[in-house]
């Protein structure tokens, strides 16, 4: 599979999940996310996508635990400020480039679109 199919995918699904407020972005709501799943009316986390390029080890080490504890399948992407434009972290100008972009470590998508099956499919097989 290629790459490019994966990270287009990817980033579908978190346009997707960003639009229907179904992220958690960043440290703190990612944590939540994942450890939310406690009790029989919740539902676990459909994904868990962390950047490749953070600079903390302890920091990856945590999602990577939790997302093994938890069952929630995990994959990664290159570059931080990727996967913050993709999330929303952004200004986007006039003629659609994205400005001001802010980098986002990790992120959680609570639940697929139903839109998104194609996407979702491909990424599930990644794994």
């Amino acid at each position: 599979m290629a790459e490019n199919q994966l990270h287009s995918s990817i980033q579908q699904v978190i346009q997707s999940a960003n639009y229907e407020n179904n992220l958690a972005k960043g440290l703190h709501e990612v944590v939540k996310a994942l450890e939310s799943n406690i009790g029989e009316d919740q539902k676990a986390p459909a994904l868990c996508v962390l950047a490749e390029d953070c600079t903390e080890a302890k920091y990856k080490q945590l999602i990577v635990a939790l997302c093994k504890q938890k069952g929630v399948q995990l994959v990664q992407v290159p570059n931080r400020l990727t996967l913050g434009e993709w999330c929303g972290l952004c200004k986007v100008d006039a003629t659609g480039t994205a400005r001001k972009i802010r980098g986002c470590s990790s992120l959680v998508i609570k639940e697929f679109s139903k839109n998104d099956e194609a996407a979702v499919n491909l990424i599930k097989q990644h794994n």
